[in-house]
């Protein structure tokens, strides 16, 4: 009996033990510890930064390249009269990582084309409030493709496809999908705590001048 009474109560002084820590640690992020807080978002936000900077010139490489690809399709085909079988399937390649990982970018630097008018409608707290819920459905959405995207990348139907022209493996095309929702969900999960704690640099969107 008494062995069991011990077992209990070192039970007891674990969880005690465990939810006094869940509470130490959440009152250091976002109670007395607000600085701590400040520094592992302003953090985030320096990795995301760099990333759009990284993604940013990456696209103008690709852009660049395409536009160079589709002149000498033209030339090959209306001048030469010798097409190149692959240059169209590999310029539609080309224009679906310009699409996605352009709206990383967009997203993150305010270019991206967003219905404000529901929110414009509410001033002070329900501004606030209109705000949090746009980004948690915004959230939910990306997540929800990312999930279900990554589910599918990892399926024998696009494991197992190769392109029509150029016989490559469309995983090297199709990985795009899932990537660029995990990095928009990233960028709605800052941009939601931006609500409460604003950008070190005072700024709405990150500013890649």
């Amino acid at each position: 009996m008494k062995s069991l009474e011990s077992r209990i109560t070192k039970q007891e002084h674990v969880c005690k033990m465990f939810w006094k820590g869940c509470f130490d640690s959440a009152a250091l992020l976002f109670g007395n510890g607000e600085s701590m807080a400040k520094k592992v978002i302003y953090m985030l936000d320096r990795f995301n930064d760099r990333l759009i900077w990284a993604v940013k010139y990456f696209l103008c490489a690709v852009l660049t390249l395409q536009v160079c690809l589709i002149f000498v399709s033209v030339v090959m085909r209306y001048f030469l009269n010798r097409p190149l079988s692959w240059s169209d399937e590999m310029a539609t390649f080309m224009l679906v990582y310009v699409t996605f990982l352009g709206t990383y970018v967009a997203s993150n630097t305010g270019h991206l084309a967003k219905v404000e008018l529901f929110i414009s409608l509410f001033k002070g707290p329900l501004h606030t409030a209109a705000k949090i819920l746009s980004r948690i459905f915004s959230a939910g959405l990306v997540g929800w493709i990312g999930f279900y995207g990554t589910k599918m990348y990892f399926s024998n139907i696009i494991q197992n496809q190769v392109s029509s022209a150029m016989q490559i493996p469309m995983r090297f095309v199709w990985w795009i999908l899932p990537v660029t929702m995990w990095l928009l969900l990233f960028s709605e999960v800052l941009g939601f705590l931006h609500i409460f704690i604003p950008r070190s640099d005072g700024n709405e969107y990150a500013r890649l001048d």
